[in-house]
């Protein structure tokens, strides 16, 4: 069971944003985080609107301060986070006491300045990514598997955190426009021959969505979307709402301003 460690907090827009960190097994008091310097949640890269799968990153950084623990923050020393457990911790934007995401804490994602009182870099993934290390392995009785079936043995095997979300299929067999038409989240069947033992759960999943011409995204929603590609419009998933906090504050010596006016006269 994972449990609230670590959280910062701030209003943005009239709306209160919440970056928290839990840990599994943790028993202890969570502590606010002090040194929040920035975070940025969005799509990994330059990937294509179009492609099947679309993967999500937060991206946050701390500043190391000289006291770990003060007054209820937590302020330095963040090594803890240099974990090879991949799912250790795990990471939730919280907009006005609703999830917005999810993810883990990635063993690779730790980078730290050496100088004093520098930054700590962190990346947090939705771990659609993690399918690519796992081989693929999934063997039926009967060869065949649905697709919907196969999206939730491919969430169990990358610990995807986020529920997929495979209402939007169904608008597929509507557009075909006869009743009888087998529902391709539920009844669409794969083949399993079709792929062989070096794929990954990653290679199997993005064949298969490019195959009916659909795709796979986080969605502004805490959920990880599969809809056909001609919907993406209608749906607004293709543009998620970006949590940010990033800025910098330069304070000037007071200048003091004398004004002076004259007026001349003529006398007439």
């Amino acid at each position: 069971m994972y449990n609230l460690k670590y959280y910062a907090e701030l209003i943005r827009g009239g709306k209160t944003v919440r970056l928290e960190i839990h840990q599994r097994g943790y028993t202890g008091t969570a502590l606010r985080l002090g040194t929040l310097r920035s975070a940025n949640l969005g799509y990994v890269g330059n990937q294509s609107i179009e492609a099947p799968i679309l993967k999500s990153e937060l991206n946050f950084t701390l500043s190391d301060c000289w006291k770990e623990i003060r007054d209820g923050y937590k302020m330095g020393n963040f090594e803890e986070f240099y974990t090879s457990d991949a799912t250790l911790y795990m990471v939730k934007v919280v907009e006005n006491k609703l999830v917005r995401w999810t993810g883990y804490l990635t063993p690779d994602s730790y980078t730290e300045s050496l100088v004093y009182g520098g930054d700590i870099t962190f990346i947090a993934r939705d771990m659609i990514g993690h399918m690519a290390d796992e081989t693929f392995d999934l063997a039926t009785d009967s060869g065949m598997v649905s697709i919907a079936d196969l999206l939730t043995r491919a969430r169990e095997v990358a610990d995807i955190p986020m529920s997929f979300d495979t209402f939007r299929m169904t608008k597929l067999v509507a557009s075909v426009g006869k009743d009888d038409t087998p529902s391709p989240s539920t009844e669409w069947m794969v083949n399993l021959s079709a792929f062989s033992e070096t794929d990954s759960w990653l290679d199997v999943i993005e064949d298969v969505l490019d195959g009916i011409g659909a795709t796979m995204r986080w969605m502004d929603g805490n959920t990880i979307v599969v809809t056909p590609l001609r919907y993406l419009t209608d749906t607004n998933i293709n543009n998620p709402v970006l949590f940010e906090c990033a800025g910098q504050r330069s304070m000037l010596p007071a200048v003091k301003k004398i004004s002076e006016t004259f007026s001349h006269d003529s006398g007439k």
